[in-house]
């Protein structure tokens, strides 16, 4: 019986740990107390399946997910996890990266997960 309760409570937090949420534009921009995006994690699912961003212009592409944190060449990135570890240095980044061709018209869009 013991091991039942264990195997329900392994299975509660699997399903809580991905959790997906559908696109919502408020929800994307709020930031919780210590600068990161509480929900933009939950909603890369939502994001890629619908091809919310495919074929979009840029600025209508900006119009949904704000400002690119960064720019880097024809990339734009947007912040989805930072996580600090026990540090004041990022020993965790995730972020979503959008790439434009030469007409500013959104080709591809990826995950981009940096480990330190």
């Amino acid at each position: 019986m013991k091991q039942l309760g264990r195997l329900v409570l392994f299975a509660s937090l699997m399903i809580a740990c991905t959790r997906s949420l559908p696109f919502d534009k408020e929800r994307w921009s709020a930031k919780n107390d210590i600068g990161g995006y509480p929900w933009r994690a939950d909603m890369l699912n939502d994001l890629e399946a619908k091809q919310i961003l495919d074929g979009k212009h840029v600025r209508d592409a900006i119009g949904l997910l704000g400002a690119p944190d960064f720019t880097e060449g024809n990339e734009r990135l947007w912040t989805i996890t930072i996580d600090y570890g026990m540090d004041i240095d990022p020993v965790y980044l995730k972020y979503l990266v959008v790439i434009v061709d030469t007409d500013s018209m959104v080709v591809a869009h990826s995950i981009r997960e940096i480990e330190h």
